[in-house]
């Protein structure tokens, strides 16, 4: 594959079919207590008040879980409320290998490009490290394997693009995830995912998503100037 350089806004993009990269180095999370929601608009904001990302259109008509760990606050719908302080975990002994989650749609409003994934219990570094973090994933859709995620142990959210769009005219999708492998916690087995959502098409990138630059250091998407250079790669190559 052969790299160009654009004067353009262009993120780099992974060409692989099945096994999945992060788009970008994950997104530092403001985990502080500082973090909050917009109450009208449904943005989630960070310490300076700027809006982190948007609320998402997409909105799933379920999440199902094959199992939930008792005794607390962990059920599915967790990993769908924009708050970094909850999480689902799921409930079997050992450390959840084969659970998964399933989102259901009846329709889409516009088209799933990727996933945007915060793994772990990001509640605080501490809870982090102690619960176990999802290491792989196998993607299923409408029942068939799509991809497998490969995500990394990081404190931080991370970016999943597909090479073909979940397109929009599909009616009743249905998107299962997979746990394969974990890293396990320092005190507990039970595995933790903190937020997963869908990334539609057309969606703004959010304050602080990193860019790759021709020398390839990264920048935040806000810090970019005309006439910047970013890496990007030969469609015909």
């Amino acid at each position: 594959m052969k790299f160009i350089i654009y004067f353009i806004l262009i993120f780099d993009i992974f060409t692989q079919v099945i096994f999945l990269d992060p788009l970008i180095p994950g997104r530092p999370l403001l985990l502080d207590d500082n973090i909050k929601e917009d109450q009208r608009t449904g943005e989630i904001l960070d310490n300076d008040g700027d809006a982190m990302w948007a609320k998402f259109e997409n909105i799933p008509t379920s999440i199902k879980s094959s199992s939930t760990l008792n005794g607390g606050n962990y059920n599915v719908y967790n990993i769908y409320d924009n708050n970094y302080k909850t999480a689902w975990v799921e409930g079997i002994i050992d450390y959840g290998i084969g659970e998964w989650i399933e989102y259901q749609f009846s329709t889409l409003n516009d088209s799933i490009e990727g996933i945007e994934f915060c793994n772990g219990y990001v509640k605080n570094k501490k809870t982090f490290k102690e619960n176990s973090r999802v290491k792989k994933m196998k993607m299923y859709l409408n029942g068939k394997p799509y991809a497998i995620i490969n995500l990394e142990d990081t404190y931080a959210t991370q970016l999943f693009y597909f090479d073909d769009l979940i397109k929009s005219d599909l009616k009743n999708i249905r998107i299962k995830f997979e746990i394969l492998e974990v890293y396990p916690g320092t005190k507990y087995k039970d595995t933790c995912i903190s937020e997963l959502r869908m990334i539609d098409v057309g969606m703004c990138f959010p304050k602080s998503s990193k860019v790759k630059m021709s020398d390839n250091t990264y920048k935040n998407i806000e810090d970019l100037q005309t006439g910047d250079k970013i890496l990007s790669y030969d469609e015909k190559n």
